[in-house]
């Protein structure tokens, strides 16, 4: 709501809402009143008006940044290769916006990592040689953990959202710490 002042036989209009402020003086109380509704709805409506990054900006991009600041702040080398190489690990996001990658999106990446093999070992004579195994739970981890970066980095410079990817570090962190106590109780009940 507006404020108005009567100095001097002129009206002083003062707005202030939501962190802005705007006055304006004029001749008549009427002018001043239609300056302030038209200048309030304005300021209300004004975040219809504008796109937030996370809206427009894709993972691949938001990468881009992270790598970019992380190469001009001096972070070690193989960090920045790191990141450079989580783009392959994410492809299937890299051209979503941030704000629309959801916790299910990531839930479905990540039980899609943990169903997918790697090959150890092995010759290039031999392409049945070396074991066949399925990517570990700490490198699951360790890319969301990338992945959790990125998304914090932007929140940072100005991304209105949470981090999923963080919220999926915690349920994956916590499933590795049963499977762990479950394993610390077999080891109890044998002795």
């Amino acid at each position: 709501m507006a404020t108005f002042r009567n100095v001097k036989g002129k009206f002083h209009a003062i707005i202030r809402r939501k962190n802005k402020s705007l006055s304006a003086t004029f001749s008549d109380k009427q002018t001043a009143e239609i300056w302030s509704k038209y200048h309030e709805d304005l300021i209300d409506n004004m975040d219809n008006f504008q796109v937030s990054p996370e809206n427009y900006i894709t993972y691949e991009q938001c990468l881009e940044l992270k790598i970019q600041d992380a190469i001009e702040n001096n972070i070690d080398k193989r960090s920045i290769e790191d990141l450079k190489n989580s783009v392959n690990h994410f492809n299937e996001i890299k051209d979503i916006p941030i704000g629309e990658i959801t916790c299910d999106i990531l839930r479905e990446l990540v039980s899609k990592m943990q169903n997918s093999v790697v090959k150890k070992g092995g010759s290039k004579e031999n392409i049945n040689s070396g074991n066949i195994r399925k990517i570990s739970q700490t490198t699951i981890l360790n890319r969301l953990r990338l992945l959790a970066c990125v998304f914090s980095y932007m929140i940072q410079n100005g991304a209105n959202m949470t981090n999923p990817a963080q919220i999926i570090v915690n349920q994956v962190k916590m499933s590795i710490s049963k499977k762990d106590d479950s394993l610390d109780d077999s080891l109890d009940d044998d002795e």
